[in-house]
């Protein structure tokens, strides 16, 4: 089972499409309250709304991308982190990757940095970034519909309500239907669609500093690395300039794991000692092979301090295990980093 189904020009991984209940999703939504969190850390959402009507009302030239994660100086944790990561890839016999980015001490980790998967699932939290950009650009927020559709792609996993999202993308002043597409329409016009929501999601990418992801006439199929999806979560835990504040603090709280697809990898930190909150996003899906494609990406904060963190993996027969590495993965990064 996977959690993926992807735009027209996909075709690489094989998959099955496997969607929550969307009457349950959005009945019982995370994210119903906001919980502005970054008012209560002092990161300045004020400043982040002023910044979202400057960028609004500015071209989308005038936005600069952020800085990259990849120039911050190593952690000195990695002596501690990396030998507990080795054990664990070679024990599951897979490919495992992580990135984890220290705000407070604005220090980096890497292991197996080279390593590469095939996006899944989330993607679509630059998805829900990318509509809110849109959204800000027109000089606006998110509608009901949008954050109802938000919620159920990126709380739930929806695959239907994140093509609604992603197709969305190249129709700028036009909208979506809560049902979704029910006719595929013109294949060409399709793919043409398609191409131009990635190109809109790329623009996203290139503000947030992503250098090695980017999209190709679909979702959820394209390839990214470990540090790429830490370069995202940094974007959100810090703040960005080129979204309304509101609807960055709504995104945070429906990243708050209430389902249960979301309670492993990055999610499997919620409990954990001096854990305050925990923003997660994760995704699988298998590749022509029948390998499992494991990936997580997310925020942890533990008391005053915060972390951006990402594991991406494959190479697993089976996707219940592969779930079970990403978040011994994950655990064994904050271990090394209590010493």
């Amino acid at each position: 089972m996977s959690d993926e189904i992807r735009g027209p020009a996909a075709g690489r991984p094989a998959s099955d499409l496997a969607e929550p209940d969307p009457a349950t999703a959005v009945g019982g939504a995370p994210g119903g309250a906001v919980m502005g969190r970054r008012r209560a850390l002092g990161i300045g959402a004020s400043a982040l709304l002023t910044g979202a009507l400057l960028a609004a009302c500015g071209g989308r030239g005038e936005q600069e991308a952020a800085p990259s994660v990849s120039g911050a100086p190593s952690d000195e944790a990695g002596d501690r982190i990396t030998p507990a990561l080795e054990e664990i890839a070679a024990r599951y016999g897979a490919a495992l990757s992580l990135a984890g980015y220290d705000h407070d001490a604005g220090v980096l980790y890497r292991f197996d940095a080279q390593e590469q998967s095939f996006e899944a699932s989330i993607v679509k939290v630059p998805i829900a970034l990318s509509v809110m950009r849109r959204a800000a650009e027109e000089g606006g927020r998110l509608s009901d519909l949008q954050r109802d559709l938000v919620v159920r792609s990126v709380g739930y996993s929806d695959n239907l309500a994140t093509a609604e999202l992603f197709r969305s993308l190249a129709v700028q002043g036009e909208y979506l239907s809560e049902q979704g597409p029910d006719d595929p329409g013109d294949p060409a016009l399709q793919e043409e669609e398609a191409r131009k929501s990635s190109d809109v999601l790329n623009e996203t990418y290139g503000l947030l500093g992503v250098e090695g992801t980017r999209a190709e006439g679909s979702w959820g199929d394209n390839e990214t690395h470990a540090a790429d999806q830490v370069q995202i979560v940094r974007g959100i835990v810090d703040g960005v300039d080129w979204v309304d504040a509101g609807d960055l603090d709504f995104l945070t709280s429906v990243m708050t794991p209430e389902d249960e697809s979301q309670n492993w990898g990055v999610g499997a930190m919620i409990g954990g000692e001096d854990v305050t909150d925990v923003d997660v996003k994760n995704g699988w899906i298998q590749d022509d092979s029948g390998a499992w494609h494991i990936n997580s990406m997310g925020a942890v904060f533990r008391g005053d301090r915060s972390y951006s963190v990402a594991v991406i993996s494959h190479g697993f027969d089976d996707q219940m295990v592969g779930q079970e590495a990403a978040s011994e993965a994950i655990r064994a990064y904050f271990e090394g980093k209590l010493g």
